[in-house]
């Protein structure tokens, strides 16, 4: 569950470093990008709350 974990914020991390490069030349895409890394983490920390963590 930790790397799991560990994972999903190492790859939110980088979408989000991607975004930052994104933003001036296809602000719109970088808003789709916004939404999937805030829908991951929404998830990640639904299924922790879920089990108890």
């Amino acid at each position: 569950m930790k790397s799991n974990l560990q994972l999903i914020l190492t790859t939110n991390i980088l979408l989000a470093f991607f975004n930052v490069l994104l933003i001036n030349n296809h602000p719109t895409l970088a808003k789709v990008l916004d939404v999937l890394i805030m829908a991951s983490l929404f998830l990640e920390l639904a299924k922790v709350f879920r089990e108890g963590r």
